[in-house]
């Protein structure tokens, strides 16, 4: 399996605090049956905390030294909330995409719908870029019915694993499931924070989904769609490089 959407690297965000700390979520996304877990450190562009695309390869490099020896593979990007002028940063490659691919993992307000999404979508589209909404069930604003105008203008979407188990809310498993039920789901990722309160879970959620969708289901949003955007990843470098 792939995790997508971890804040495992230390002391970077509200994510793990410590390398200790990271070490225990690794063990944890191993343990699950994980061979790749995808770094993806909160960045805000014109916050005073924003992460340079340098300061983040600095750190992914001194937390690579610390965990090689795991068999595991590691691939850094980031998770970018949207603001004005973002487009902008992104063509500059001044953001961290997903291991400088077009991929980007976005999110938005999580209370009010500040910027028009369909037109965020098709501004990245069109400049080449491939969004993938992260956990669109949790915000406030959003219904399937724009969950499935996010897809039919070429996003993924992502849900996170804790949502289905109501640690959102009663609003927001119920429009996770609702996205299974509609097949809306591209992928199904941890989004973890620390290894206690908000830890990875992928064991767990895989076996919630195959139980209530079928092993089909399962295996597209765990193996099938998540391998082949890894292979995308892995392939396609920023149309910014080009």
């Amino acid at each position: 399996m792939i995790d997508f959407h971890t804040h495992i690297l230390p002391n970077v965000d509200d994510g793990s605090r410590d390398m200790e700390t990271s070490l225990a979520m690794i063990k944890k996304e191993i343990a699950d049956g994980v061979d790749t877990i995808v770094l993806t450190p909160h960045i805000k562009y014109n916050d005073n905390k924003f992460l340079k695309k340098k300061d983040i390869d600095k750190f992914f490099e001194e937390f690579y030294s610390k965990v090689s020896f795991f068999n595991i593979a590691f691939l850094l990007g980031s998770e970018i909330y949207y603001t004005e002028n973002l487009l902008e940063k992104l063509i500059q490659r001044e953001i961290k995409t997903l291991n400088d691919s077009n991929y980007i993992l976005i999110e938005f307000n999580p209370f009010y719908e500040n910027y028009n999404i369909e037109n965020v979508l098709f501004d990245l589209k069109a400049n080449g870029f491939k969004p993938i909404i992260a956990h669109p069930e949790r915000y406030n604003y959003i219904d399937l019915k724009k969950i499935l105008n996010y897809k039919e203008q070429g996003a993924l979407i992502q849900i996170d694993s804790a949502s289905l188990f109501g640690f959102f809310g009663k609003r927001a498993k119920k429009i996770s499931h609702l996205c299974f039920k509609k097949n809306l789901v591209d992928l199904i990722s941890s989004d973890c924070h620390d290894n206690n309160f908000r830890s990875p879970n992928l064991k767990e959620t895989k076996e919630l989904i195959t139980k209530k969708y079928g092993i089909k289901i399962a295996e597209q949003v765990f193996e099938i769609n998540a391998n082949n955007i890894k292979n995308e990843i892995l392939k396609i470098k920023n149309i910014s490089n080009k």
